[in-house]
């Protein structure tokens, strides 16, 4: 398998795991608590690793934060808990 090929199945599943945090994060929301978008970082870190679980923490922060009006506190939880959740 040629190796831009691998990226860009990266880069898909990432915008597939972007997409189900922002779609569903406003369904399934608890007050002040967003389960399903640290559900989704913790999936995508065990299927892509922790620096693609990052990358989709914040890209969904962001987007919730410009959509939603979503407080910044709440992206650099999620930030944090995506880096640290490693495969190991």
């Amino acid at each position: 398998m040629n190796r831009n090929s691998v990226g860009l199945r990266k880069m898909i599943v990432l915008s597939i795991f972007v997409s189900i945090g922002v779609v569903i994060s406003p369904i399934l929301r608890v007050v002040g608590f967003c389960p399903t978008q640290h559900f989704v970082n913790i999936v995508c870190s065990v299927f892509l690793g922790p620096w693609y679980s990052l990358l989709c923490a914040t890209l969904i922060g962001l987007i919730r934060m410009s959509l939603m009006g979503i407080p910044p506190l709440a992206l650099t939880g999620a930030v944090f808990g995506a880096f640290l959740s490693e495969e190991d």
